[in-house]
């Protein structure tokens, strides 16, 4: 198996503040029979810590936008500081009720993220987008870092 395969098999990282919603992701994830492990935080912070120090590479990271104690942007912005963790190139992408606008140009002209999304209120249409988001990754090309 090529590391671009086994990238493919790690992790989803989800950030969400609202515990929730964590049971509602997760939901979501077991109806679409998605093998990744699901590894949910409620703080930015702790994300970091995971990901300096962990052997795993996530498949992807979904993170909400704001978050109770830091918001999502600041999280993104210490990861793209980071050389190991921005080498990695983990796919990562917002997700939040209604992002603002200000928020929206932001991430997209000073982060190095891959999309932001409106988390739909409907359980089918968030079951939906996910499964768009897993097949979306799963299909792309992904850098193997030379960590």
């Amino acid at each position: 198996m090529s590391l671009s395969e086994t990238l493919k098999k790690g992790p989803i990282v989800i950030i969400e503040d609202d515990i929730d919603e964590h049971l509602l992701l997760e939901e979501v994830f077991s109806q679409l029979k998605t093998p990744n492990q699901r590894i949910y935080f409620t703080k930015g912070s702790n994300v970091l810590d995971y990901l300096k120090t962990t052997n795993q590479t996530p498949f992807l990271i979904i993170s909400d936008i704001r978050l109770q104690i830091e918001n999502g942007i600041e999280l993104k912005k210490q990861i793209d500081q980071n050389p190991l963790l921005r080498e990695k190139s983990i796919p990562f992408v917002f997700m939040s009720t209604l992002p603002p606008k200000e928020i929206v140009k932001k991430a997209y002209t000073e982060l190095t993220i891959q999309g932001v999304f409106t988390k739909p209120n409907d359980f089918n249409k968030l079951k939906d987008m996910f499964a768009l988001l897993v097949q979306y990754w799963t299909i792309c090309e992904h850098p193997e870092p030379s960590l």
